[in-house]
């Protein structure tokens, strides 16, 4: 029974937008290639990027394969699919997703809810991401942007290498902080 499901699986992969599909590996030989010859510290969230690269025969949705690490995961980097699969349908969610986020955001986050509860989170929250309001918002985070463009001159002057992501990261919590509170 898995053997035939895993058959189906890979058959209905190769026959979709799905980049160098192996019948029994899947995307894993190509993953394994685009990852050697990436920086090993890479953010797991720039494959997409580096696979469209790679591979732009691909288009704006495709399968990436990498069973038996995870199952296939449906890739979108056009905007308008993006809008349909999280506003307009709000198709159900990858479950790993909810393992991911609880150890961080509880039991219920934006990112995990489904159908109505996130609907009507989705409209209480919105409000703070419209373009007027963070219009009205651009003097503080361009001020905490120039402070941040002062720290990344320091560095690059004394000529030392350094981590770019602590400070971003403190960056983007100065930013917010900022903001919120």
């Amino acid at each position: 029974m898995y053997s035939i499901s895993r058959e189906s699986q890979a058959y209905t992969l190769s026959q979709s937008f799905t980049p160098n599909h192996h019948p029994v590996f899947g995307n894993l030989p190509t993953t394994k290639s685009i990852m050697g010859d990436l920086p090993p510290d890479m953010n797991l969230q720039y494959m997409p990027i580096a696979i469209r690269r790679r591979y732009p025969q691909v288009g704006n949705v495709f399968y990436v394969d990498n069973w038996p690490f995870v199952a296939p995961i449906l890739v979108t980097a056009s905007p308008s699919t993006a809008r349909q699969i999280t506003q307009e349908h709000s198709l159900p969610k990858w479950p790993l997703l909810q393992n991911f986020f609880k150890p961080i955001a509880g039991k219920y986050d934006l990112m995990t809810m489904e159908g109505p509860l996130w609907k009507k989170w989705r409209n209480v929250l919105i409000p703070g991401f419209g373009a007027a309001y963070l219009a009205s918002l651009m003097p503080e985070i361009v001020a905490e942007g120039l402070m941040f463009c002062e720290v990344l001159k320091e560095r690059a002057v004394s000529g030392a290498m350094f981590q770019l992501k602590p400070l971003t990261d403190n960056f983007t919590v100065d930013v917010i902080g900022k903001l919120v509170l």
